[in-house]
């Protein structure tokens, strides 16, 4: 067991109370909000979270909507095919 003096139990509080405070955004963009040439809807539903992503540029790479159990999951794909877009709309412009 560790010991610890009242005093700086406080000093270790009041760091944290202090980073805390410090940190100006918690909640950073997600990545594929960064994109201004693919638009992604993601929204909860009674089945978990659904996502539509459409490429205004290429109508062949927007999706249906998909719905996944986790908001988590439901980020992960929008990421990974925002990415995957990306990718194919930059090999086209070369």
């Amino acid at each position: 067991m560790i010991k610890i003096t009242h005093r700086e139990l406080r000093r270790l509080i009041r760091e944290e109370i202090g980073h805390n405070f410090k940190t100006k955004d918690n909640d950073p963009y997600q990545y594929y909000e960064t994109s201004s040439d693919i638009q992604v809807n993601m929204y909860p539903t009674d089945k978990g979270f659904s996502v539509e992503i459409d490429v205004p540029e290429d109508s062949s790479l927007s999706t249906h909507t998909r719905t996944f159990p986790t908001e988590a999951e439901c980020n992960l794909y929008a990421r990974n095919y925002v990415d995957y877009a990306r990718k194919i709309l930059s090999q086209r412009k070369r």
